[in-house]
């Protein structure tokens, strides 16, 4: 290929990226959730906006604009240590078991704000996608197994996924800090009328050598509370002075127990097996 083509080529490949990243925001936010009316462990989200598709007028000289995006999210939501868990065999001793519930979501995005030239600027998403939670397993053994070097490793389960539509809003404000900048504070509703379950990790018990844990169902509505940084990348929001910006276009419910071995007893470690370590776990309604 000709320098002079290579060049071209470079030429429009550059112009490309600038006019798609032109005017394009990212948020970049920590989540913490709320489920069952209490506050999860926090995670994280990160949305992506478009640039303005169109303004409308509103009383005074501002107007609302809309922008398209798209957007995900996890977050831990409740979690639990049982110790002194018995190995199965012939795995030997004891293990440190932690379960934990996460919730995660991919959304499409439609915002609502005053012109992101303001230094406040108060904002509404709507949004519909998928969301889903899991229950995980994580044990650690106490001691390293015979014939195996690498036991004394964790092993991590999923013991449970539901995945669902959901659909929501979210209601925020931005606070320009810099140029590019703005902190970003926003509370989002989320809901489903899918019904799954998940463990109560919270009812983890051992109870005769087994972890006992109930079953319930996963939450169909829930809060996210959010605060982070907005990045916008457009050069006319540089204009930033010290004043102003330079204007720019359920309750849970439980089933029977059931028995569950996770990995399955087959897979120990001895005579150069995989390194897995299994517990015994029954889920259902404790007594």
């Amino acid at each position: 290929m000709k320098t002079s083509t290579k060049f071209i080529i470079a030429i429009i490949l550059t112009l490309t990226i600038k006019t798609i990243t032109a005017q394009v925001s990212a948020d970049f936010l920590g989540v913490l959730p709320n489920a069952y009316s209490k506050w999860g462990r926090g995670g994280f989200a990160m949305n992506i906006l478009s640039p303005v598709l169109n303004s409308t007028d509103v009383i005074g000289n501002d107007h609302i604009e809309c922008r398209l995006g798209g957007g995900f999210y996890f977050a831990g939501l409740n979690q639990n240590t049982v110790s002194n868990v018995p190995l199965i065999a012939p795995q030997t001793g004891n293990a440190l078991v932690t379960l934990t519930n996460r919730t995660y979501g991919l959304n499409g995005i439609a915002r609502f704000s005053l012109p992101y030239s303001n230094k406040i600027i108060p904002y509404c998403d709507v949004f519909a996608g998928l969301r889903g939670f899991t229950s995980n397993m994580n044990i650690a053994p106490d001691a390293s197994q015979n014939g195996c070097n690498t036991c004394n490793s964790a092993t991590s389960e999923n013991i449970a996924n539901i995945n669902e539509l959901d659909y929501g809003a979210t209601g925020g404000v931005m606070i320009s800090l810099g140029k590019s900048v703005k902190l970003n504070a926003g509370l989002t509703y989320s809901d489903s009328n899918h019904l799954g379950k998940i463990i109560n990790v919270t009812s983890a018990q051992l109870q005769a050598g087994s972890i006992a844990v109930e079953q319930m169902n996963a939450p169909t509505d829930m809060l996210l509370a959010t605060l982070g940084l907005t990045f916008c990348f457009d050069g006319t929001w540089n204009n930033w002075t010290s004043d102003h910006y330079t204007p720019s276009s359920s309750s849970p419910s439980y089933n029977n127990y059931h028995n569950y071995s996770y990995p399955s007893s087959s897979g120990h470690c001895s005579g150069g097996g995989h390194s897995n370590v299994s517990v015994h776990i029954s889920s259902g309604r404790a007594k």
